[in-house]
């Protein structure tokens, strides 16, 4: 409980930077933009940190997962404005995963886990991909690109874990579809960020893991 508490306090502090640094990427993108809510950054970060901590627990893994909840708060807020994912905030995700995990599976004596992280980063990007082709463009490049560290992440754990994570992403991604589209608020037409979905589908499989 200590470890999930004092990671939902870093979340908090971390959430003022992360908030500006959203809105330097949104600015980026669209004209005129509105700053992002500081609360809801910093409820978001909160909960993700929390999330993450009580998944992995005290481990090495812990700061590479925590960085990953950071990155994926800033890429959900600007996918939701601006419906694009900012491709080297994504190549900053995968890069940092491998700095921050491989020492730690070598350390650990388990090596293993490069290569299972590995190949989730390429069987995640590569079946976005054949889906963005598949669907003539209704997933975008920027949810495939995501895709790769959101695989190396989910594979270090066990490739076992990469579908429970695909399948999550588009199953939550259909029902708050189905939702706005019964509340009128989009048609079948809307483009519906896919991001925060796969976010939030790799962040809940965490809890499926077993605490190390």
């Amino acid at each position: 409980m200590l470890v999930v508490a004092l990671a939902s306090v870093l979340g908090l502090l971390v959430s003022p930077w992360l908030a500006d640094r959203t809105d330097v990427l949104i600015a980026e993108r669209v004209e005129e933009p509105r700053p992002t809510s500081r609360p809801l950054v910093a409820f978001c970060c909160a909960f993700g940190f929390a999330v993450v901590a009580t998944a992995i627990g005290p481990h090495g893994q812990l700061p590479a997962y925590l960085f990953l909840a950071a990155v994926l708060v800033v890429l959900s807020f600007v996918d939701i404005v601006t419906k694009k994912l900012p491709r080297q905030v994504v190549h900053a995700a995968l890069a940092g995963g491998v700095v921050m995990l491989t020492p730690v599976a070598v350390a650990t004596g388990e090596p293993e886990r490069i290569a299972w992280a590995a190949v989730g980063a390429v069987i995640s990007y590569g079946s976005l991909a054949l889906l963005h082709l598949v669907l003539r463009g209704g997933l975008g490049w920027g949810d495939v690109r995501l895709g790769a560290p959101l695989g190396w992440f989910v594979g270090f754990q066990g490739l076992r874990y990469l579908p429970v994570a695909l399948f999550l992403a588009f199953v939550l991604s259909a029902v708050v579809g189905i939702v706005l589209m019964l509340t009128r608020r989009v048609n079948r037409r809307t483009m519906v960020p896919f991001g925060p979905f796969m976010a939030l589908g790799a962040v809940a499989t965490l809890l499926f893991v077993p605490a190390a």
